[in-house]
């Protein structure tokens, strides 16, 4: 399958560093986003006779579980290290395949009933191209599910390692542009609507999902650790060359609040589970 790629700085992006960090971390992510992965299938509600697209399947995690109900699964990424992943875990399962291709420049041979996605669409460039490409590859009554943020300041995971860091900062971070491309880029309820209409998508509904996520490891230092890699708080403290140890210190008392009788933190999460059709 040809690659070629739409957004030449996020592919920069995966296939650097960023990848090589999330392919270290994947079980503990996988982990921590279980529960949008069953909210997702719950809601896609696949047969055995439908075929499957996964897009930014990163590790292979929602693609593997898919491949429990579906006939086949393709998993799409632009990130070859994550990919690599998905091939190996899924080495022995023959229903589950993996490209890497930017779902925007898409072309399948064989079209697909079902799209699916766990955080993987809210980097596109051009996401109204994006999408009306992605409704291109399936089938003439295809449907759509994808889980995507809502604003950070609803989601205390990615707020709460921000604002014990704050202290620390040599300068405060530059928000993104709204709707820019990035983990926050569909917080706007109706600017998903807005960009899945113009791409020719229809019935499209976007389902509040409000509620706590673990963090990954046993205590708050753990979970502290953790968030400090794979966060929003990550870039800041490499860009601005902050002091770790004391960063790590007042995010582990932020999030001794948080932590649950089993010692776990616990921190809430919204998301926007989205449906569509292609017909």
């Amino acid at each position: 399958m040809e690659f070629f790629v739409s957004n030449q700085k996020q592919s920069e992006f995966w296939n650097g560093e960023a990848g090589q960090r999330w392919v270290t971390f994947s079980n503990q992510l996988d982990q921590m986003l279980m529960p949008f992965a069953r909210l997702i299938l719950d809601e896609a509600d696949i047969s055995d006779q439908e075929d499957v697209l996964d897009i930014g399947c990163g590790g292979g995690a929602l693609s593997i579980l898919a491949a429990n109900f579906g006939k086949s699964v393709l998993g799409v990424d632009i990130s070859q290290p994550l990919i690599d992943l998905g091939w190996q875990r899924s080495k022995m399962m023959d229903s589950v395949d993996f490209a890497r291709v930017d779902a925007a420049s898409l072309a399948l041979d064989k079209k697909r009933d079902v799209v699916l996605s766990r955080f993987g669409v809210m980097f596109f460039a051009d996401p109204v191209q994006a999408f009306a490409n992605i409704k291109a590859q399936c089938k003439p009554k295809g449907r759509m599910v994808f889980a995507c943020w809502q604003s950070p300041g609803k989601n205390d995971w990615a707020k709460a390692p921000l604002e014990a860091a704050m202290p620390f900062f040599k300068e405060m971070p530059t928000p993104p542009e709204a709707n820019a491309p990035g983990p926050f880029a569909f917080s706007d309820e109706s600017y998903v609507k807005d960009v899945l209409t113009k791409a020719g998508w229809t019935s499209v509904e976007c389902q509040d999902w409000t509620h706590v996520i673990p963090l990954p490891g046993e205590t708050a230092a753990d979970a502290a650790a953790f968030v400090m890699e794979m966060g929003p708080l990550s870039k800041i403290i490499k860009d601005q060359n902050l002091d770790f140890p004391a960063v790590q210190a007042a995010l582990t008392s932020k999030l001794e609040a948080a932590v649950n009788a089993d010692g776990q933190v616990e921190l809430q999460a919204s998301v926007w589970i989205v449906k569509a059709c292609a017909g």
